[in-house]
């Protein structure tokens, strides 16, 4: 794995399956996450799963919604540069 360690990712589908496997092996590696998915609830606990994996909460964005919206697609990017100050890396694994 390439080093990740205070770099930006943005995962979608985050909250189950590949996405969240993926944000927890990020967090491990020491990279800052913006998490989305459709579900509040399941990427609540990928953000806690994140945390316990090496990631501080305050290194973690999640926002809620379905990433086929323009609208989520735009203010994802833009709250990620907000929070960050840039985007490193972009994962998406939603079906």
């Amino acid at each position: 794995m390439p080093d990740l360690k205070e770099k930006v990712a943005i995962i979608t589908g985050a909250s189950s399956g590949i996405g969240r496997g993926t944000a927890v092996e990020f967090a491990q590696l020491g990279a800052h996450l913006a998490l989305t998915g459709r579900n509040q609830e399941k990427l609540q606990a990928t953000a806690k799963a994140c945390v316990e994996a090496g990631t501080p909460q305050d290194k973690i964005l999640l926002v809620t919604g379905d990433i086929c919206d323009e609208q989520l697609q735009k203010n994802l990017v833009e709250q990620t540069v907000q929070k960050f100050g840039r985007v490193d890396v972009l994962v998406m694994t939603l079906s």
